[in-house]
């Protein structure tokens, strides 16, 4: 359809009679029809004015002017290229103005003008730039393409005067257009690329790419309306094109920056809009592109897209000018027409791309803002052209045959109004600053006083599986907080009806790099908030979102550290900011997210999956619409998808379902519908019904709403046979007033599968936990009857005890934990997990009775028990207690540790090794460090036989007997430590690994009489990872100062050190619990003195091999500071008192050595043997308490962690090879030293030094 309306537009320009004046060569006298009558510049012409305030071509006459060279007018102020004056009288000219040639009006100077059209009165002609093809003389093809640049400040490259008319069609094409501002402008440039503020009567197309630069810029403005050609007053002859309903059409790309030369600093020039839209088009807006059996390129329109200019404006008050106090009138876009798009009825079609996005950080976006000035300057996307209609209109058009023979068509079709995007609509904002509250991202505004009667989201075949985009989509991205919204409806629009087709989405997402944010910047008056919101309705009259699509909000999950305020939203539909509002929403695709009813409306009604007449798809949905759920194409309402197999349900989060405080709401979850949320409604407002196939999973208070309490308050409950009904359970169930749900009218269970999740950690108080009781938990309550007859509870039974987690007991009989063949254990014989009874209020209530398991190997009744050793079992208690505070993390380990022997079938039994192995592993993760891997690594920088300085004192001893002379040395060296594993004082398996690299810098002087001494500095940085029980990694870098000497006698020699240090450690550990991964991170500084000393006797044997028998004393003292770890969250971090560590070694050992000159080089290799060991291996020892809990300062809240004994005894050896002269030496060495329990530290060193 749109080659068709190009076409028309191209028809008249080509009909123009033979000129009367050619230029076929270069002149600088500027012509006008009036006096040359019609004018044809060649190809090899041109005009060049160079006059200011006068065009170089003006047509002011009934002639035309065709352009296939040269315009130009350069270098002065009010430069104009082009000039069609209608001052005189309206003029007509069938030829009109046609340019395929270059148009240029650059230089110096501003004012200026490429094609301006004034005079107040009407030209009634087509203007076209565009490219022309045609054979050259010796039969080649040849193209020429139009142009049009513009240089300078209040500069632009179209100009439409308000009060003169163009009648016929526009058509902007060829090579591009291009506006750029005065050299060095830097503020605002006052431009535009196409000003039309005056009427056109006909269709502006355009298809030049048009790039726009310079400070508040702007692309197409059209404020004097584009209505449908007429011959009403046209002068006698006139005809107008066969398309020229009044569309406004963008098939190529609109691109506007604000500098060509932006700074990576920001602070850079930000653009204007790239259309405005200040006047009514009665053929409507079309951004083209690919659409149902049409693979057009997809047009682009882009800029900055500021809130004060977003990348699309709407809005009547646009048409104010310096005359027009008020705006000229309403903004009506009529619906497009079929001979313009394959889609007719709409308003604003959108099959391209619109984005927004600032080349600056901390600025907010929008990509379209459609409003109203008043009420009595509204904006509407209406149905019909000319008044605000939002009833449907079918309609028949005749279309010419898109090749221009053959008979015409009728098109039948629904004029709806409204918008369509097939394409893409985007906002991007960024941040780079840590701040609380940053930048806001909006894809699509509707602001007051603007009527859109629909807004559709498809994604349309093109062919075969290719579709078009179909996105709306907003996001905030960037270090510091920020919100999203993908279509934001203010207080005074008005849209009644948005759908969202299968494939396409509407999302809003923010995302930030500030996992942690800390209590400096996030405050309780300024917390650190993310905000996305796929749809958010202030106005009350959204009625009814249809999607078979996405509708989804989704931002970076927040763990903030201690005294830290966040506020982290995800709502997919918001329509809790209109007081009042009846909404129906249908959802046969995805909707991900919370969803908020408006507070106080009535009559809401939510229905997911197919809720037609045995299982049928949806039956209010629009046939375009309408989606057959399957199982493999589940309907679903969450927070987020975790996983998915096809022909299952999926695994997700709850989202939050608020219905508000009015009444008469319903929530029907058809057949494969999904719903997993925290539902709340004013008590006996909602019915809730399962159908067959349904699943409804009724999450916890996640709102932490006041006196709500995890109950779900509705009026009637039916679940159907087949039907599931999914009761998440917290610790605050345990209370009979406390349901899961609570009914104020009939509940029917019968046949219905029932399924159990955890919102929080339930387990017994901390006296108990060797010897358990019964936990019960009310799940649901209602003052009538409880409908579940005994067959159906006796089912329902079964199913839950099959699928009860490991941290209970399963009920007897139920065969979930078969009695052990070897007789270790015995069956489980926990109670029947349902029954139905009545309690102290006489209201009926379906009970839930758990067992919890000890933590000991058995329980009382022989069944197998968690069976938790060493640490886990220390901590148990004071973890459930932190858990109390955490209901994810607490409700991710509840279910974590169950093992079924076939992986994902409950119905297989529970593998009790498994998940008595995987309950040890689950709680080991809540300990600290305590392997002892930063003692090691202080002991193999300060030891004798593993440390930097000691390679160096071993080298001295070759030049005991030379005369002292400065010597600056060098060593770099790398470490491994390796502990393969040792049981702790607790019970508790630990092994460790270190990889670091360092380096030693020293210098030292001397003499055979007085001894050698010097100074060293050394750095080492490393990574100490715990591997068993628990996952850590603490990252080491100490900062030594090391004095040492090193005398040698006749046969005896002595090396002594003395180093102090200073320690920083960043701390990481992690706790994965099903599809939760936390990590807590710590920093603290540490420090350290060491001492040592080397004493030996110097032997030679076989004529100049040297023997060094020698004994060692080595000592350190370590001290690491407390601190409070983050990130974790409140039942994972904890807060860890200082430790202390000491070492005393002894070592006896021996080195061998001896050198050989080659060619003057000293060549001297060397090894060592020996057997240290270590007089004070105490093991880490470290209190902590979780921080949730009261830390370390709350009476019984610490825990104390016994590490395993360090290596007593160590076998050590080493090799080195080095090669020197009296003035220069290079040296490698390796050290390698075994303990007693097979850990292994190893040291390779690479040494350089220099005399002075």
């Amino acid at each position: 359809m749109l080659s068709a309306a190009a076409a028309a537009l191209l028809a008249a320009s080509f009909a123009a009679a033979r000129a009367d004046t050619e230029i076929s060569t270069v002149t600088n006298t500027p012509l006008s029809t009036s006096t040359s009558g019609n004018i044809t510049i060649d190809s090899t012409g041109a005009i060049a004015s160079g006059t200011s305030g006068q065009a170089a071509a003006t047509i002011n006459s009934d002639n035309f002017l065709l352009n296939n060279g040269t315009l130009t007018n350069n270098g002065v102020d009010a430069g104009i290229a082009v000039l069609i004056d209608t001052s005189a009288a309206s003029i007509s000219s069938p030829g009109g103005f046609t340019s395929n040639g270059t148009i240029t009006v650059a230089g110096t100077g501003t004012g200026k003008r490429g094609i301006w059209i004034t005079g107040g009165n009407t030209f009634y002609g087509p203007i076209t730039l565009t490219t022309l093809t045609g054979l050259t003389s010796t039969g080649a093809t040849a193209t020429q393409s139009s142009t049009l640049s513009v240089t300078g400040d209040t500069s632009a490259a179209f100009v439409l005067d308000e009060g003169t008319s163009v009648t016929s069609n526009i058509l902007l094409g060829g090579s591009g257009i291009i506006q750029s501002p005065s050299a060095g402008s830097v503020t605002s440039s006052g431009s535009a690329v196409v000003f039309l503020s005056g009427t056109i009567n006909g269709n502006f197309l355009n298809v030049a790419p048009i790039t726009g630069v310079g400070p508040g810029i702007t692309g197409i403005t059209t404020l004097g309306g584009i209505h449908a050609c007429t011959i009403t007053g046209a002068p006698t002859g006139f005809v107008c094109p066969a398309s020229s309903g009044g569309s406004f059409i963008n098939a190529a790309n609109i691109q506007l920056i604000g500098t060509s030369t932006p700074s990576s600093q920001g602070g850079n020039p930000q653009p204007g809009s790239a259309v405005v839209i200040g006047g009514s088009i009665d053929g409507g807006f079309l951004n083209a592109g690919p659409a149902t059996s049409s693979n057009n390129a997809a047009a682009l329109i882009s800029a900055a897209g500021l809130i004060t200019s977003p990348t699309i404006l709407i809005d009547p008050s646009k048409s104010i000018t310096g005359t027009n106090q008020a705006p000229r009138g309403a903004v009506i876009l009529g619906p497009v027409t079929a001979d313009i798009d394959a889609d007719p009825g709409y308003s604003f079609i959108n099959r391209g791309t619109i984005g927004a996005q600032s080349l600056d950080p901390q600025l907010s976006s929008a990509a379209i803002v459609i409003q109203g000035a008043s009420s009595a300057y509204r904006t509407c996307l209406s149905s019909v052209a000319g008044s605000c209609d939002i009833t449907v209109h079918n309609t028949n058009q005749t279309v010419a045959n898109p090749s221009g023979t053959g008979a015409p068509t009728v098109v039948n079709y629904n004029a709806v109004g409204g918008l369509l995007n097939t394409g893409t609509i985007s906002a991007v904002s960024v941040t780079t600053l840590q701040t609380a509250t940053a930048v806001s991202a909006t894809a699509l505004g509707v602001g007051d006083f603007a009527t859109i009667p629909r807004i559709d989201v498809l994604a349309e075949t093109v062919s075969g599986t290719t579709t078009t985009p179909g996105q709306i989509s907003a996001s905030a991205l960037g270090v510091g907080g920020g919100s999203a919204f993908a279509i934001a409806l203010s207080t005074n629009a008005n849209v009644p009806t948005i759908n969202v087709g299968k494939g396409a989405s509407i999302t809003a997402r923010v995302q930030t790099t500030t996992v942690a944010p800390d209590k400096n910047f996030a405050t309780q008056n300024s917390p650190f908030t993310l905000r996305s919101e796929a749809i958010i309705d202030q106005s009350g009259k959204l009625a009814t979102i249809n999607n078979a699509g996405t509708i989804q909000a989704v931002n970076t999950t927040l763990v903030p550290q201690t005294g830290a305020y966040v506020i982290n939203l995800t709502r997919a539909i918001d329509l809790g900011s209109a007081p009042i509002g009846t909404t129906v929403i249908n959802n046969s695709g995805r909707i991900l997210g919370d969803v908020l009813y408006a507070p106080a409306g009535t009559g809401n009604m939510l229905n997911v999956g197919n809720t037609g007449t045995n299982g049928a798809a949806n039956p209010n949905l629009d046939p375009g619409l309408t989606v057959t759920n399957t199982p493999t194409n589940y309907a679903i309402l969450a927070g987020t998808i975790i996983s998915q197999t096809s022909g299952l349900p999926p695994t997700t989060t709850a989202a939050v379902l608020d219905f508000g405080s009015g009444t008469g709401h319903r929530l029907e979850v058809g057949s494969y519908g999904y719903v997993n949320a925290d539902i709340h409604a004013a008590p006996g407002a909602l019915d809730v019904v399962v159908d067959p196939n349904g699943l409804l999973f009724v999450a916890s208070n996640t709102l932490n709403l006041p006196n709500d309490n995890n109950t779900l308050r509705a009026h009637d409950l039916l679940i159907k046979a087949n039907g599931t009904l999914g009761l998440s359970i917290t610790q605050n169930n345990l209370s009979a007033l406390t349901p899961v749900v609570q009914a104020g009218g009939n509940v029917t269970l019968t046949g219905a599968n029932l399924a159990l999740q955890f919102g929080s950690y339930i387990s017994a108080s901390r006296g108990t936990v060797t010897a358990p009781v019964e936990q019960t938990i009310t799940l649901i309550r209602s003052p009538n009857a409880i409908t579940d007859d005994p067959a159906s509870l006796a089912t329902q039974n079964a199913q839950l005890g099959q699928q009860t987690p490991f941290l209970f007991e399963s009920p007897a009989g139920s065969g979930a934990v078969p009695a052990a063949t070897s007789g270790a254990y015995k069956a489980d014989q926990g109670p029947a997990l349902l029954t139905i009874d009545t309690d102290g209020t006489s209201q009926q209530v379906l009970l839930l009775h758990l067992l919890p398991r000890s933590i000991n190997a058995l329980n009382a009744d022989g069944s197998p028990g968690l069976n938790l050793s060493g640490d886990a079992a220390n901590q148990f208690p004071f973890v459930a207690t932190a858990l109390s505070t955490d209901a994810e993390l607490g409700a991710a380990v509840a279910t974590s540790m169950t093992i079924y022997n076939t992986p994902g079938q409950p119905g297989s039994g529970i593998n009790v090794a498994a998940s008595q192995q995987q309950a040890g592993q689950v709680f080991s993760q809540f300990a600290p460090d305590t392997s002892g891997a930063t003692r090691e690594i202080a002991i193999m920088l300060t030891d004798q036989a593993t440390g930097p300085v000691a390679a160096r004192q071993r080298l001295l001893r070759s030049y005991g007997n030379v005369a002292g002379d400065l010597t600056l040395w060098g060593e770099e060296f790398a470490g491994h430590i390796n502990n393969k594993g040792r049981q702790s004082g607790a019970g508790t398996l630990t092994s460790y690994k270190d990889h670091g690299i360092g380096f030693a810098l020293g210098v030292d002087s001397g003499g055979p009489r007085s001894g050698w001494y010097g100074g060293a500095f050394t750095f080492y940085s490393g990574d100490a990872d715990q591997l068993l029980p628990r996952a850590t990694r603490t990252q080491t870098e100490w900062y030594m100062l090391t004095g040492y000497t090193d005398w040698k006698g006749r046969h005896v020699f002595l090396d002594t050190q003395v180093s102090a240090a200073y320690g920083n450690f960043t701390g990481l550990r992690s706790i994965q619990a099903g599809s939760i991964t936390r990590t807590a991170s710590s920093k603290r500084p540490g420090a350290m003195l060491a001492l040592g000393a080397n004493l030996g006797v110097i032997t030679h044997v076989l004529g100049g091999v040297e023997i060094d028998p020698h004994v060692s004393l080595d000592g350190l003292t370590l001290r690491e500071e407390g601190y409070t770890e983050t990130g974790g969250g409140a039942g994972f971090n904890l807060a860890v008192a200082p430790y202390f560590a000491n070492s005393l070694r002894t070592a006896l050992g021996a080195d061998i050595k001896g050198s050989v000159n080659l060619w003057g080089i000293d060549l001297t290799p060397e090894g060592r043997l020996g057997y240290r060991y270590d007089l004070l291996h105490q093991p880490v020892k470290i209190r902590a308490g979780f921080d949730s809990t009261g830390g370390l300062g709350v009476t019984g809240n610490t825990m104390t962690f016994i590490g395993p004994d360090p290596d007593a005894g160590n076998v050590f050896g080493g090799l080195s090879l080095s090669a020197g002269t009296d003035t220069w030496s290079l040296g490698v060495n390796y050290d390698w030293l075994r303990g007693n329990n097979g850990s292994t530290t190893q040291v390779g060193t690479l040494t350089v030094l220099g005399r002075i």
